[in-house]
């Protein structure tokens, strides 16, 4: 029975980052159940991983479910390795389904003793993102400097993808766009790992910037692999409704950034719909109703998170897009005014 097992975590695995991943899912539930039925700690172990990695582009409340009762497990029969592992794993959950303070608070604990060098890297990575999403760049920056010495000895492209991705987000959060976009779109294409979240990560900062050649760049990166998942499906409307915005394609625009906005909320991804309400107040009418309303939510969700350069954006941002609407509306009278006056 364990090789049996372990056989189906290995194809379920390997059938996740492809077209095929909710086969995968069944293969991964089903030797989940296989190790549970059996005693089969260990493999149970893996499986809870593997499982949490490939639900989460589908199901990410689950995935965190999932991972916590094996985090559970791990605490019961002293397994200091899974415990690590999975509470890495439980760390980025919570980042993306934003409960920032409790990645924080699980990266802390698991620095409590010896850690290996990828645990040591992997939080101040995380850290780093949430300090610089709150405000506070120069601490992001130096958590990031303190295991710049500790990379120099990593082999594993996901955790040089994941520093450079968190350089990224230090940069976007510092409002320098264009080095942000660069350590993005060099994070996607060093790990195929980090190829779908380096390029929408990218992408958004394309949006913020109103650059429509380097979001169609990072869209290139993703659709190398294509949407995979709900997530992915959602990452993909945000993008195609930036490119619809910047080309001109008002209508179209708000009409797909309405599905990306439902799509995210459905999925319960706040930081994710904040971001995308972002991007459509920098690239819409912020006088639509629609569009206030996203705004209204995403300054909800980022004042809960304390995301403070990223409330600043979006209120930047509004208050363009209503200087805009106003002069276009302003501009328009007068060539009403001018085309309706009486003849002298």
């Amino acid at each position: 029975m364990p090789v049996i097992t372990d056989a189906l975590i290995t194809k379920g695995t390997s059938l996740t980052d492809t077209p095929r991943f909710r086969e995968g899912i069944a293969l991964l539930r089903g030797a989940h159940a296989l190790a549970v039925a059996n005693g089969l700690t260990a493999t149970e172990l893996r499986a809870v991983n593997n499982l949490a990695i490939g639900l989460y582009i589908d199901t990410p409340h689950e995935a965190v479910g999932i991972v916590g009762s094996g985090l559970e497990l791990a605490r019961r029969i002293g397994d200091r390795g899974w415990l690590v592992q999975l509470g890495r794993l439980y760390a980025d959950l919570c980042f993306g389904t934003g409960d920032w303070d409790a990645a924080l608070t699980m990266m802390a604990d698991l620095e409590q003793g010896l850690v290996p060098d990828e645990i040591a890297i992997h939080s101040a990575q995380l850290r780093a993102e949430i300090a610089a999403s709150r405000g506070d760049p120069a601490e992001a920056e130096r958590l990031l400097d303190s295991v710049d010495g500790m990379l120099q000895r990593i082999t594993n492209p996901f955790t040089l993808a994941n520093h450079l991705s968190a350089r990224s987000i230090v940069a976007l959060a510092d409002g320098r766009l264009v080095p942000g976009f660069d350590l993005a779109i060099e994070a996607a294409s060093v790990a195929r790992e980090k190829l779908q979240s380096g390029a929408r990560q990218a992408g958004f900062i394309a949006i913020c910037a109103r650059d429509l050649a380097r979001l169609r760049q990072a869209i290139g990166l993703f659709d190398e692999i294509g949407p995979h998942g709900a997530t992915g499906r959602a990452e993909g409307l945000t993008l195609a409704a930036g490119v619809e915005a910047l080309d001109g394609r008002k209508d179209a625009a708000l009409t797909t950034y309405r599905r990306a906005l439902e799509a995210w909320r459905d999925l319960r991804l706040p930081w994710d719909e904040a971001t995308c309400a972002i991007g459509m107040v920098t690239l819409l009418d912020a006088s639509e109703p629609e569009v206030r309303a996203a705004a209204e939510s995403a300054r909800e969700i980022l004042t809960r998170l304390r995301a403070t350069p990223f409330l600043e954006r979006l209120e930047v941002a509004l208050a363009d897009g209503a200087s805009t609407a106003a002069t276009a509306r302003a501009e328009a009278g007068e060539t009403v005014d001018a085309g309706t006056a009486a003849p002298s």
